[in-house]
């Protein structure tokens, strides 16, 4: 199983907002690591939601599978109700 973090924060007055993700193995061992930014006036969560869908793009262009995250449950619901029910087992995980 692998482990992807997500996190993101709004700067200089929320005109930009910056996300960051790692993926680590079951052993802890990181496997990869993105960071990325935009000139936007996204909030925090909509920072930490653009975050997570491209965790999801990165995860699926490295081929990787059993992917578990833990993101805000506000985030996790969003994606509940846009992608198909097979993928989330649960509210507490996103597998891939």
């Amino acid at each position: 199983m692998i482990k992807c973090n997500v996190d993101a924060a709004a700067f200089d007055n929320n005109s930009v907002m910056g996300y960051g993700m790692c993926f680590r193995d079951s052993m802890g061992v990181l496997l990869l690591g993105k960071s990325d930014f935009y000139y936007s006036s996204a909030t925090v969560l909509e920072a930490e939601s653009l975050g997570l869908l491209d965790a999801i793009k990165v995860a699926i262009s490295h081929g990787m599978r059993d992917i578990l995250t833990s993101c805000l449950r506000p985030i996790q619901k969003s994606y509940l109700m846009l992608l198909p029910p097979p993928l989330f087992p649960s509210t507490s995980s996103v597998i891939l």
